[in-house]
């Protein structure tokens, strides 16, 4: 009897193992599909950081205030342009904390990047 437990207990475990290395497999998969997302989402960021601080600096604004709307733009998940123009300006004004003045800060320096790609 113990030897039939035995024997059953090797062909189970020899199932799960294999259903554990395909589900080790898939989780690495997912992992490395979320860090290169991520990735992305760092690189774009940066970008878009980057471009209201450029903007700030021409326009002789203060670098608080561009980068606190960028902030403000990062906590909702826009990004980029392309994640910007998603959203409404009444989409933006529901973000939190996000007024009339951000609001003209977001299309001014719109304006400006959209400007400058036509140089």
């Amino acid at each position: 009897m113990l030897e039939e437990l035995i024997a059953i207990r090797q062909l189970l475990s020899i199932g799960f193992k294999k259903e554990i290395a395909e589900h080790e497999v898939e989780r690495a998969a997912n992992l490395a599909k979320y860090h290169a997302k991520e990735k992305e989402r760092e690189e774009k960021s940066v970008f878009f950081e980057k471009l209201f601080f450029e903007w700030g600096q021409e326009m002789n604004i203060k670098a608080a205030r561009t980068s606190s709307v960028s902030n403000l733009l990062a906590r909702a998940e826009i990004y980029s342009m392309e994640d910007l123009d998603k959203y409404s300006d009444d989409d933006l004004l529901k973000i939190r904390n996000f007024g009339q003045k951000a609001l003209k800060v977001t299309k001014a320096v719109k304006a400006w990047a959209e400007a400058r790609e036509m140089k």
